[in-house]
């Protein structure tokens, strides 16, 4: 039971950084956003791992480290694409698009690369994933792009796209990888590599000079340390819980965010976005079996 609540408070503390960065998302660069708010999540890692003390990165072999900082690099690159999609739609819609197709194309993913059994329910996952993918971001006729709202449905859903293959790009990649390395010796290695990067790139477009007003310095900080959380969640969830089970759980922050993005960010939560949604984690489920 205890494993059980950590997955689903992974799922929903992740969804919560989604929904606070929302309103940053249009004024900052997903470049800047992401440096703050992963050196925030980074920090935590490393506490975490001068407390705990696992294994030594240091005893790894050259393979395994290139592995996890390569596939950090790519796990970047689509939170950047998750950002920046979030700056032109809302925010339900980018979540639940990227997520759901994250979980598909890492299971079949799992079934091409590692010969992974493929079951009926795959298949059917798979359907209900783009029917309710197509429902969320539907947009009814003459409510595309305009010039009071500013929004861009299909660029939004390329992007949520990019990040869901991204996403699971990185966890195919770093899934054997895992096989020989204790989840917080991984996870205090990628998450310094990721900020480093990050900051770097944003200092040198000049994005450092720019003042931050206190409330979104204290969203920022507050998103990062909620990434941190999500992550050391899942590891206890992981640790006490069976695989599957916290699969299926964890894949819950579309449930969370569309709820949030109602009551804090105004966002219309259309019957059409609530039956999407909910098709969506239908197919996740049955994916999952």
């Amino acid at each position: 039971m205890v494993g059980e609540a950590a997955a689903l408070g992974s799922a929903a503390s992740w969804a919560v950084s989604a929904v606070l960065i929302k309103g940053i998302s249009t004024r900052r660069s997903a470049f800047y956003i992401m440096a703050a708010r992963t050196a925030v999540a980074g920090l935590l890692a490393l506490i975490v791992f001068a407390v705990v003390r696992p294994a030594s990165p240091l005893d790894l072999p050259a393979s395994t480290i290139v592995v996890l900082l390569v596939s950090a690099a790519v796990a970047i690159s689509g939170d950047v694409a998750f950002v920046r999609a979030m700056a032109v739609e809302d925010v339900s819609r980018v979540f639940t698009v990227s997520t759901s197709l994250y979980i598909l194309v890492s299971v079949a993913g799992s079934v091409v690369f590692y010969g992974d059994a493929l079951s009926p329910w795959l298949l059917l996952g798979g359907l209900a994933v783009l029917v309710g993918s197509r429902l969320v971001i539907h947009q009814p006729a003459g409510a595309a792009t305009t010039a009071r709202s500013g929004r861009k449905p299909m660029f939004a859903l390329w992007l949520s796209i990019v990040a869901a293959l991204f996403w699971s790009a990185s966890l195919l990649a770093v899934s054997r990888a895992m096989e020989s390395v204790e989840p917080l010796t991984a996870t205090a290695m990628r998450m310094p590599f990721m900020a480093v990067a990050l900051v770097l790139f944003a200092a040198s477009r000049g994005e450092h000079r720019q003042a931050l007003a206190p409330r979104d310095a204290s969203m920022l900080a507050l998103s990062g340390a909620l990434i941190g959380a999500s992550m050391l969640l899942f590891l206890a969830a992981a640790k006490l819980s069976d695989a599957g089970t916290v699969a299926v759980l964890t894949s819950t922050s579309p449930i969370f965010v569309a709820p949030l993005a109602h009551f804090f960010l105004s966002e219309r939560l259309t019957p059409r976005i609530a039956t999407g949604t909910m098709t969506c984690m239908l197919g996740i489920w049955l994916a999952s079996i």
